[in-house]
């Protein structure tokens, strides 16, 4: 019997239209990638259909094709430094992708488009962040390659430039408003070199939340959506969409000295009342929750993880807590008054919030409720 991952495609609509409020000049493109932070990125996609998006954004082509096979047919960004052949599929997909190199520029300058009616770029700079994107030293030497490539391939349209705040969920750090300003400074770059204006994004989740008063032509959250906390005070009423759920499997009672899982690293002091769980690492439960480290409610109580944390399984626990053969451990979510989110987690166990719901496994049976 699998753990569950129950999610509420209503809340999603709902900490999207949060946060579209928050920013109700700019329009939103909203991000899917690492199979929606671990939700599902099909199902979701076609959730959001109705909506008011411009895109949907993933990291790399593969995401995009696995969404559009699965029904998808509304308009797709690819985002990230990715490789050349990678952006070139993502041309012939239809997909608006992004331009992040001197080399991914030479590819699409080099590329047979007459077959296809129009290619949609948005070129990615490094504000500030070092890691991918054309650099603020090399700005003005890549758009005069580029304003040569649109004037000889009008087929050719660049709908915008972008990058990526890195201290977003710091509001006091005055890094943010550093990156704020030479995305703006890149824009004037390239209308002076283009000879047109250019539309913008910047903000991440923790971005629109912290600085709703950066005004760009898009936002982009993320992890936001999921009704996960991206590092901000106010919240501004988002709640998570994900319950996560796994079934207890056999429950027995210790003796002292009795050890559990492997390497013996847990022994029982006293008698213990222990449920074995069906959840483990190759669902995506980390094995950093290992020996104390992890929790989760059963009956309204928290319960403790004992030992190491095993592929498939976990053995937690019970304590006074009222528990059965087959009753389901909450490991993300609310437990009758008692509720665990993935940024306690991701602080018990040394990690960010991403991490942990994008690792959540296909095994996981995942169930949507709208």
């Amino acid at each position: 019997m699998p753990a569950k991952l129950y999610i509420d495609l209503k809340q999603l609509r709902k900490n999207i239209s949060i946060l579209a409020g928050v920013s109700p000049q700019s329009k939103m493109i909203a991000v899917l990638k690492t199979n929606a932070y671990g939700h599902g990125a099909v199902k979701l996609a076609n959730s959001l259909k109705d909506l008011d998006l411009s895109y949907i954004a993933f990291a790399n082509t593969q995401e995009g094709i696995k969404v559009k096979r699965g029904g998808y047919d509304k308009s797709i960004l690819i985002l990230g430094a990715n490789e050349v052949d990678d952006v070139l599929t993502g041309i012939k997909e239809g997909f608006t992708v992004s331009i992040a190199s001197f080399e991914a520029l030479q590819a699409v300058k080099n590329f047979d488009i007459s077959g296809l009616e129009e290619i949609k770029l948005h070129i990615k700079f490094d504000t500030g962040m070092n890691r991918a994107g054309i650099g603020m030293r090399r700005a003005y030497e890549f758009l005069d390659i580029f304003a040569d490539l649109l004037k000889n391939r009008p087929k050719i349209k660049c709908e915008a430039i972008y990058s990526h705040m890195s201290a977003a969920d710091e509001a006091d750090n005055s890094f943010n408003q550093m990156q704020h300003d030479r995305i703006l400074d890149i824009k004037n770059i390239y209308k002076d070199k283009i000879g047109k204006d250019i539309k913008v994004h910047l903000q991440n989740s923790a971005g629109i939340l912290n600085f709703p008063n950066y005004k760009f032509d898009w936002i982009r959250p993320g992890l936001a959506i999921y009704g996960i906390n991206p590092g901000t005070k106010d919240e501004r009423g988002l709640k998570p969409i994900l319950s996560w759920r796994a079934p207890i499997v056999n429950i027995r009672t210790l003796k002292k000295g009795d050890a559990v899982s492997y390497k013996m690293n847990w022994l029982a002091k006293k008698e213990e009342r222990v449920a074995t769980v069906s959840v483990g690492y190759g669902d995506g439960y980390s094995f950093r929750n290992s020996n104390g480290v992890g929790v989760g409610f059963i009956g309204g109580q928290r319960c403790e993880v004992l030992g190491r944390v095993c592929m498939d399984m976990t053995v937690f626990n019970l304590g006074k807590a009222p528990a059965k053969v087959g009753d389901l451990v909450t490991l993300l979510g609310s437990d009758q008054e008692k509720s665990i989110d993935a940024c306690e987690v991701a602080l018990r166990i040394g990690t960010v919030a991403n991490d942990v719901v994008s690792s959540l496994s296909p095994r996981n049976q995942r169930i949507y409720s709208n």
